[in-house]
């Protein structure tokens, strides 16, 4: 598998797919419970999130789709809405 994942403790997370297809997987991200906006994918990253999001749950678990020669990418910065 051609895919790399790494997180910045609780300030930021990034998975890196160079394989011709899209990976589904599970990643302990570091970051708390909440929905985050991939700034990969979203057009305006000073503005609302116009792209995908991303939800990491209580345990900073995040289950993503990641696309194939491509990347999705979040921070604490990009929290659209707190986990419960």
């Amino acid at each position: 598998m051609n895919l790399i994942a790494f997180s910045r403790g609780d300030r930021g997370w990034i998975a890196i797919n160079n394989e011709d297809s899209a990976i589904h997987r599970t990643f302990a991200t570091g970051l708390r419970g909440g929905t985050y906006c991939d700034i990969i994918h979203s057009d305006d990253i000073e503005g609302p999130c116009t792209g995908h999001t991303v939800t990491v749950d209580s345990n900073g678990h995040a289950t993503v789709t990641v696309p194939a020669r491509d990347s999705v990418a979040f921070d604490r910065a990009d929290l659209v809405r707190a986990g419960h």
